[in-house]
């Protein structure tokens, strides 16, 4: 029951953090066996899959219908508003829960009905899950995010829906945060931490993919590392070659960058390469993740646009674009939240 809840929250929490819920199950006492256990402290189900599949789209149906999966809605509170759901009442669901009361005290036709109720329950979670895919497979196709990492964002995102960016109300806060209405309140994003979860899910891709774009560079940079370093470097070889960079070795624990991911500049290749290798030691010393993401982890939290850089309302608007894209817009891979709601009752509060 556990598993079968906290399976469909995957990718909405952030890590070391845990749903609370209580479950209230009616079943047919027939259909388990409390006798597997001397203590009677557990119970087994006829038909345990069901059951699970059940539980799993009954949860995953209410947190999208009720705004707790991302979506790219600027007129809705997508994280703390749960009076409107985003599916009308007729879509059908009602019907299947009114099914299901039936059900309830049907003893009948028993096997066929389980399968029946499993059926409509799956059905409707994939019904869920391919409208919030149109919607982010929609919004990917829409926009460009290309980039110097460490000097300026694009100068221009391309929306299919112009007049929606037109619209849509933005200001930065001492350069670090990113304003905007919307609809249930006021929205702040953290610049660097939405950049972050971009990049992070950009460079997965390209490990992924093995398909990292590069630029050569007219002057090749030379960097001096440690002897332990310098090996890092040459284990971490494949993969920084997936990510873009092209790297040979210049003797005497030197490193030659001939080429880079095309979003950095060449100021930015030596910064960025000396903090992506500290920023792997760390997380290797204190995190246990494979060697992919810990690069793209590492590379992503050093080339992310930085504190205190000023951006233009179209980078402001490709930022927050590409964040609603991302797979979990919600937090940065370490788990930090890239953006906050502040409802409007809230933003009252603070002035009575």
């Amino acid at each position: 029951m556990h598993h079968a809840v906290v399976n469909a929250f995957e990718g909405l929490l952030a890590k070391d953090t845990h749903p609370f819920y209580v479950l209230f199950i009616e079943i047919d006492p027939k259909r388990i066996d409390v006798n597997v256990h001397p203590t009677k402290t557990e119970i087994k189900f006829d038909d345990d899959r069901t059951i699970y599949g059940i539980m799993n789209a009954a949860v995953r149906q209410a947190l999208g219908a009720h705004n707790v999966a991302p979506a790219l809605d600027f007129e809705s509170d997508i994280n703390f508003s749960f009076s409107t759901p985003r599916r009308p009442a007729n879509d059908g669901f009602s019907q299947k829960q009114s099914n299901y009361q039936k059900f309830k005290g049907n003893t009948g036709n028993e096997n066929a009905e389980w399968n029946k109720i499993l059926d409509d329950f799956q059905s409707l979670s994939k019904k869920i899950s391919e409208e919030e895919s149109q919607s982010s497979t929609s919004s990917q196709q829409a926009l460009t995010f290309g980039s110097a990492i460490n000097d300026s964002l694009p100068k221009k995102a391309v929306a299919q829906d112009e007049e929606i960016s037109a619209k849509r109300s933005l200001f930065q806060i001492h350069n670090k945060f990113i304003a905007s209405q919307v609809k249930s309140g006021m929205m702040l994003v953290n610049q660097h931490a939405a950049h972050e979860r971009i990049l992070y899910e950009k460079f997965m891709l390209n490990l992924a993919d093995h398909k990292g774009s590069s630029q050569q560079f007219l002057f090749p940079e030379q960097i001096q590392l440690s002897p332990a370093d310098y090996a890092l470097v040459f284990e971490m070889e494949k993969e920084l070659h997936d990510l873009g960079f092209v790297i040979s070795s210049f003797g005497k624990d030197t490193v030659v960058i001939n080429g880079a991911p095309t979003d950095l500049t060449d100021s930015a290749v030596r910064p960025v390469f000396e903090g992506l290798i500290e920023q792997y030691k760390h997380n290797q010393h204190n995190l246990s993740i494979s060697k992919t993401e810990n690069i793209a982890r590492s590379l992503a939290k050093k080339s992310a646009i930085k504190t205190g850089a000023s951006l233009s309302k179209e980078e402001m608007n490709a930022i927050i674009d590409k964040l609603f894209a991302c797979s979990n817009p919600n937090y940065t891979p370490s788990g930090s939240p890239t953006f906050v709601i502040f409802d409007l009752d809230k933003l009252s509060s603070f002035f009575n």
